[in-house]
């Protein structure tokens, strides 16, 4: 009897060790590696779901490089940039309409194999502004960011928020089409809006709205259920209304 019990002490003890790889409980990282790649239950979900929200930087590390497959050459994770500046006093958010769907997003994707958080981010906006905006990952390292569970998918998804100089929505579109790459040609369409009405977009819930472009006319901007939620996080919204 002492003996099973013995034994299934040591595979208990074997199993979670393998589980939590070599990691250091006082790494500051820790949780956010267990939470990203080698604990997918929800109930370690639950678990450690408030080591991943407010504020996240606490605990997860974006130079983390994910393990996790969802298909070729790419993991399940995701990571992007919402890229703002600041035209005469007013706070302007760039917005892309992507081809695929025809929706509004701002430049996200998944994390291909191999990369790290922050090195997916900057793929992502210098493909999706058409090459426009090539951001290095110290600038990226240095912005504030927020990290978002969905855990219908089971995947993390990285955003970073980047302020960078103004260029027209018309000449990041000019070179997406020049670019021959695919991955360059994601957009259809760009936009600058007003962040105020983003935000107000946010609180009510309304992932259909009428926002004032940095032209001054108006769009309708039907954007993204999975990226509207992710803004819509406490964090999220937080990190916007603080944009300068």
């Amino acid at each position: 009897m002492k003996k099973s019990v013995y034994l299934v002490l040591v595979l208990t003890a074997t199993f979670f060790l393998q589980a939590c790889g070599n990691s250091n409980r006082g790494d500051a990282n820790f949780y956010g590696k267990i939470v990203v790649d080698q604990v997918r239950s929800q109930a370690a979900h639950y678990q450690f779901n408030d080591l991943v929200g407010n504020p996240p930087q606490r605990n997860f590390d974006p130079t983390y490089v994910p393990r996790s497959i969802s298909y070729s050459g790419h993991t399940r994770e995701s990571a992007g940039g919402l890229l703002f500046t600041r035209i005469k006093g007013t706070v302007f958010v760039l917005l892309g309409k992507e081809r695929q769907n025809q929706q509004w997003n701002f430049m996200r994707g998944s994390v291909e194999q191999g990369d790290s958080f922050v090195i997916g981010a900057a793929k992502e906006i210098f493909e999706e502004t058409g090459g426009v905006y090539d951001i290095k990952q110290n600038v990226l390292l240095s912005e504030s960011f927020d990290v978002y569970f969905h855990p219908r998918v089971n995947n993390y998804a990285c955003t970073f928020f980047v302020k960078v100089p103004y260029v027209s929505a018309q000449n990041i579109l000019n070179e997406s089409r020049n670019n021959s790459d695919p991955h360059f040609q994601e957009m259809t369409d760009y936009e600058w809006i007003k962040l105020n009405d983003l935000v107000s977009a946010l609180n009510t819930n309304q992932q259909k709205f009428q926002a004032e472009t940095s032209l001054g006319a108006q769009r309708t901007i039907d954007f993204y259920k999975y990226s509207f939620n992710i803004l819509r996080q406490a964090h999220s919204k937080n990190i916007l209304l603080n944009l300068k």
